[in-house]
């Protein structure tokens, strides 16, 4: 297939899932590239091995919801890993989505604090019924989640 019948294809296939788009635009290469010409760093971003950093590696991840859009299995650990290095790990997150890494980390931290914008909120930004409902749905009624909902300058800024 020459290279004029892959754009077009992609181009197809992009009109018809929209979505897909976020492959390319999520693509490792893609972001090295734009953070080797942000930054002007030859090899881009420096990276250290998982071991360094919690040597004795081994987690799991419960719950994980394969849909797109929320964290990866090893970023679900790797918060995971950390929050078990801290006694008694208070851990604060911002923008909780499903819950999940929330969830995975109270599993191991004495408390889990999350903010988010309130629901009504997101629903006048015109957000899908459904979509704001999945919101905390891991981490909802678990005995050492705090969820705060509230408008801060930095959401409203974030969110215009």
């Amino acid at each position: 297939m020459n290279k004029l019948s892959k754009l077009l294809k992609a181009i197809t296939l992009i009109i018809r899932q929209p979505a897909l788009l976020n492959k390319v635009l999520d693509d490792s290469d893609v972001n090295k590239q734009q953070v080797i010409e942000t930054y002007h760093l030859p090899k881009g971003l420096k990276t250290i091995d998982i071991r360094d950093l919690l040597p004795d590696f081994t987690e799991t991840v419960e719950p994980y919801c394969s849909i797109d859009g929320g964290s990866t299995p090893f970023d679900l650990a790797l918060l995971k890993g950390l929050a078990k290095r801290k006694t008694d790990c208070n851990y604060f997150e911002i923008g909780t989505w499903r819950g999940e890494s929330a969830a995975n980390v109270a599993s191991v931290a004495k408390n889990v604090v999350t903010l988010n914008l309130p629901d009504e909120e997101m629903l006048k930004m015109g957000l899908d019924k459904r979509y704001v409902g999945l919101h905390r749905f891991f981490s909802n009624g678990l005995k050492n989640v705090t969820p705060v909902q509230c408008i801060t300058r930095y959401f409203r800024w974030f969110a215009f």
